[in-house]
């Protein structure tokens, strides 16, 4: 069965230590006890076609095992309160201190478009490589395209997939470039970049595969996959099979991510099995929560409920942040809404509410550069977010505010369905790179995929 189409920190300023200190605790404070917080939630008001025509053909015999959930949930309210003027007027002005998101960035004038694909864009990953630079796509035609960004050239063409590509990836494990595919025809396979053909198959899952992450550990040796049969699949790719399955989700698990750092506070003082102690995994389900898992042990550690609809993306913060000072999860879902989850307290802390349709994609902007004043300690509170409303916003999460907003073209885009930031040296420091001067400037990149099948990359000019 075919499934539905389904770092801003406060600038350093000359405040008093000590009153920087109290205007953290207030502010943590408010966002730990803000019942309003945790307000219920109004579901989208229609269903995408594609569910329509899929049930259709569940109720006449033709899927198997797995039920497809229609949410006829009771519509509920959402009201989240703005922030006041005075905690605006602490972090500062957003809009003018961000130079990052400002003016070429978030100008047309910057915009490449890559075509390529003939449906849904679902998943771009990215790879530097040999002095080059490149981008691998996964589409609803079942195809991989691979690209050069420097000279927005497609390069190759992966067709191998029967069915729908939901996630690729670059492996971090393999020394050729590599990349790992899954797909709706309940495969995971590993393509050779260099040599243009399938070097590895894994097909374990008893339903289609939806998303695919390498861990940050042992060099990439292991990867977690989410499938359509609600599982969660950990491999060891040196082995090539399964080492354990993850069973709890009680519908798709759309989304899987392995935590980027170790928890340093793990009771567990060996480095484990397979060198995974301390590390987690999180997913996202269709059965509207977000899920924890302990890599070593395999237990279930949380449950996260509060979205009203499915989990389409979970996101580690890789940064400590002010906003609930402990690790954080960022989650995306058809409700429309952006929700934040703080793993040592166990608690919803934030709700970001602006997308009017399902919201496909999270991202922590990653930048941390020298050229650009206070952007270091800044950038670890702003979240990228992409919907089917066809738009990509950025949040400050600390106000619980939107700072900025790119509007997509509605007749070429259609929605926005993945998206990752890249950091590629500029030409002129290329240049300099070359002869010496090892002054880390960068360009901004933001690369995104359409449903209507191109993928756009926006960047600094």
């Amino acid at each position: 069965m075919l499934p539905h189409k389904k770092k801003l920190d406060r600038n350093k300023q000359s405040k008093k230590k000590k009153m920087n200190e109290a205007m953290k605790r207030e502010l943590n404070i408010k966002l730990f006890e803000n019942e309003e917080l945790k307000g219920d939630l109004e579901l989208p008001g229609e269903m995408d076609k594609r569910l329509k025509d899929i049930s259709t053909l569940e109720r006449r015999g033709k899927s198997k095992n797995i039920n497809m959930p229609i949410h006829h949930k009771e519509k509920k309210n959402l009201s989240v309160e703005d922030k006041s003027n005075e905690d605006e007027q602490k972090h500062g002005n957003n809009d003018n201190k961000n130079t990052l998101l400002s003016s070429s960035f978030l100008s047309d004038n910057s915009l490449v478009t890559l075509k390529g694909h003939k449906n849904y864009v679902w998943s771009v990953d990215y790879l530097p490589f040999d002095d080059r630079h490149y981008l691998c796509s996964g589409s609803e035609d079942n195809k991989i395209c691979v690209w050069d960004i420097d000279n927005a050239e497609k390069l190759n063409i992966l067709n191998m997939h029967s069915s729908y590509v939901f996630c690729v990836k670059f492996s971090p494990y393999h020394t050729s470039p590599t990349i790992c595919s899954a797909s709706w025809d309940k495969t995971i396979r590993f393509w050779d970049l260099k040599a243009s053909e399938e070097i590895q198959i894994l097909n374990e899952h008893t339903n289609g595969v939806c998303s695919i992450q390498f861990s940050p550990f042992n060099g990439g040796r292991y990867l977690c996959s989410g499938s359509g049969d609600n599982t969660i699949r950990l491999w060891d790719m040196e082995m090539s099979k399964s080492l354990h399955v993850f069973n709890g989700h009680e519908d798709y698990v759309w989304c899987v991510e392995f935590s980027p750092l170790q928890n340093i506070d793990s009771d567990n003082d060996n480095v484990g099995t397979i060198g995974g102690a301390g590390y987690t995994i999180c997913s996202g389900s269709f059965d509207d929560t977000v899920r924890l898992w302990d890599v070593e042990t395999t237990k279930e550690l949380l449950v996260f409920k509060g979205h009203n609809d499915r989990i389409r993306c979970v996101k580690y913060s890789p940064y400590q942040t002010n906003v609930g000072d402990g690790n954080m999860i960022c989650s995306g879902s058809d409700d429309k809404t952006i929700r934040l989850w703080d793993i040592r307290s166990k608690k919803e802390v934030q709700i970001l509410n602006g997308h009017t349709h399902c919201v496909y994609c999270v991202e922590y902007l990653p930048f941390v550069s020298s050229a650009y004043d206070g952007i270091e300690s800044n950038c670890r509170n702003i979240i990228c977010s992409g919907s089917q409303d066809n738009t990509i916003r950025f949040w400050d999460i600390r106000i619980n505010k939107q700072i900025h907003e790119i509007k997509g073209n509605d007749e070429e885009d259609d929605g926005i369905l993945s998206l990752q930031f890249v950091s590629l040296p500029s030409k002129t420091k290329r240049n300099d790179l070359s002869n010496g001067n090892t002054n880390d400037g960068s360009n901004c990149v933001l690369c995104y995929g359409l449903k209507k099948g191109s993928i756009r990359i926006r960047s600094e000019t």
